[in-house]
């Protein structure tokens, strides 16, 4: 119906904005670390493309929207949203800043793309039921999104190091 269409077009955007706020607070956060692992950032190159004030605005209006278009998605996926934004939020930021553990900075993310299945799941399934999802999935996405997630940081070796987070490629070394 018009009705599905649209919630799936809105839980699409909830998801994109998400994503979009998560990657622009890790990025201001780590702009020391991305001068060194990823100079083609935009806050990390020599002239950036926009102040911090400009890209701190640019990321509220993404919260904004996300939160927006996952309200009109209903509760669970606007609970999911909230979930989802605070996990890579306490990963990024201080005091906390997750990422800096070995393991569970990887759990983190791989129950966020979790979070991101049972939306499109529960959305597509027309229930709201836990227990209708399968366990064995739930098992294999986090453990493969937990290996992935170890693979991804090899790019990130030396920022890493230098702001003492605590990756498999930093405490493995670049040659294993």
């Amino acid at each position: 119906s018009l009705f599905d269409l649209m919630s799936f077009i809105s839980l699409y955007h909830a998801m994109l904005f998400a994503w979009l706020f998560a990657v622009w607070e890790n990025d201001e956060i780590d702009i020391e670390i991305d001068k060194i692992s990823n100079q083609d950032r935009p806050l990390s190159t020599v002239k950036p493309c926009m102040s911090i004030e400009e890209w701190r605005n640019l990321k509220y209006i993404f919260l904004f929207l996300s939160l927006s278009f996952a309200f009109l998605c209903g509760l669970y996926s606007f609970v999911f949203i909230l979930l989802f934004i605070f996990i890579y939020h306490i990963y990024s930021t201080p005091p906390l800043k997750i990422k800096r553990f070995l393991g569970i900075s990887s759990l983190l993310i791989a129950i966020n793309a979790l979070l991101a299945v049972w939306m499109g799941f529960f959305m597509s399934a027309g229930t709201e039921d836990l227990s209708a999802f399968p366990v064995r999935y739930v098992l294999g996405i986090l453990i493969i999104f937990t290996l992935v997630e170890n693979i991804k940081n090899i790019k990130d070796i030396d920022g890493d190091k230098k702001e003492g987070i605590k990756t498999l490629p930093v405490i493995l070394g670049e040659d294993r």
